[in-house]
């Protein structure tokens, strides 16, 4: 293997048994050899069928070493701990999405991030950060933190009751996509047909807390000049982190049949039971899967999707307008809710 420029090589001897001990987060089963990726498939499936609560026999491997096991206390500068409150998300039955905002000034727990001061990565409408949740185990605390850059105000302006507004609503959108992708996946069962796995990604709404005489996350791009007038936290949606490459479906007016690809055709379905079960009100675009773990479960994660609706309200995007293709294929115009269900009421007079 050849470098350019200046680089150190390094090799690591992970022992499995001891790593998983002390850490306890199991290592993912692609680490495994395939007989022991089969043997802990085989006792997973013997715990949940008895409900055994006894641990788990892992795999011994034992290796000799002469050397101490190697703990590092180093903390690069890059990230810095941040204290968030979290807000409540419900769905119910129906699909309708609640959202309990915290009370920044009950003096609730905190939770500790700690996030990048550096992009991870930067879209049309959003940046986006490395983050890890310190409550939870190692192998589940991988987050990226993203916020509003553009609400049509111009890039990289963007006042922090609007970067609020829009977070929230696209925490509100991926929770109803949710919600409609779960009620596609039975409908699917139901009927028999078969789709491959797909999951919209789970989400938080972070709000970041900054107590007086302190200065705002390097991340968050305002000072305190800027929450002082705002009078608002910042807020992040919080999603898993997903390390696999990006696989773009559809755009805003781009919707290729992908009929060649199972993961493809499932996706363009998914949009087409949205639109068609909200009786006209809702259009996905922009569909663009991740391949992740969910669990002990692989699927292809969509995110960062786009939603379009008569009332033009559903977060950063929601700004269709109809084109000559449109026309052609007879689709009429997206319905505004409250329109649909006053025709639905003369229908049935």
């Amino acid at each position: 293997m050849k470098l350019a420029g200046l680089y150190l090589y390094l090799e690591a001897l992970i022992l499995i048994p001891e790593f998983e001990e002390k850490t306890g987060c199991e290592v993912p089963d692609f680490i495994l050899a395939a007989k022991d990726q089969k043997k802990r498939k085989k006792e997973l499936e013997f715990e949940l069928e008895e409900g055994s609560t006894q641990k788990r026999v892992r795999t011994e491997i034992v290796l000799q070493s002469s050397l101490p096991p190697l703990t590092s206390l180093f903390r690069p500068s890059i990230f810095e701990e941040v204290q968030v409150l979290f807000a409540k998300i419900a769905v119910d039955s129906e699909g309708t999405v609640t959202i309990a905002l915290p009370d920044i000034n009950e003096g609730r727990e905190t939770e500790t991030v700690s996030m990048s001061k550096d992009q991870y990565a930067q879209g049309d409408s959003q940046y986006i950060y490395k983050a890890s949740l310190h409550s939870l185990a190692c192998s589940k605390a991988n987050f990226t933190l993203s916020s509003v850059s553009s609400v049509g105000l111009g890039k990289d302006i963007v006042l922090l009751d609007q970067n609020r507004t829009e977070v929230i609503l696209e925490g509100k959108r991926l929770v109803q996509l949710g919600w409609f992708y779960a009620e596609f996946e039975r409908r699917a069962k139901s009927g028999k047909v078969q789709i491959e796995t797909l999951r919209v990604t789970e989400c938080l709404l972070a709000f970041k807390l900054t107590p007086k005489e302190t200065d705002p996350s390097v991340a968050s791009g305002y000072k305190d000049i800027d929450i002082d007038i705002a009078d608002v936290p910042m807020i992040w949606l919080m999603e898993p982190f997903r390390p696999g490459p990006c696989q773009k479906w559809s755009g805003t007016n781009q919707h290729p049949s992908h009929s060649k690809s199972a993961v493809g055709s499932t996706a363009n379905a998914f949009a087409h039971f949205v639109y068609a079960t909200s009786f006209g009100t809702i259009a996905v675009t922009d569909i663009q899967t991740s391949r992740a773990r969910i669990g002990n479960t692989a699927a292809d994660v969509m995110f960062d999707l786009t939603t379009h609706t008569g009332e033009g309200n559903s977060g950063v995007g929601d700004q269709h307008e109809c084109v000559p293709r449109c026309n052609e294929l007879n689709l009429g115009d997206l319905v505004d809710p409250d329109a649909a269900e006053s025709d639905s009421e003369k229908d049935n007079e």
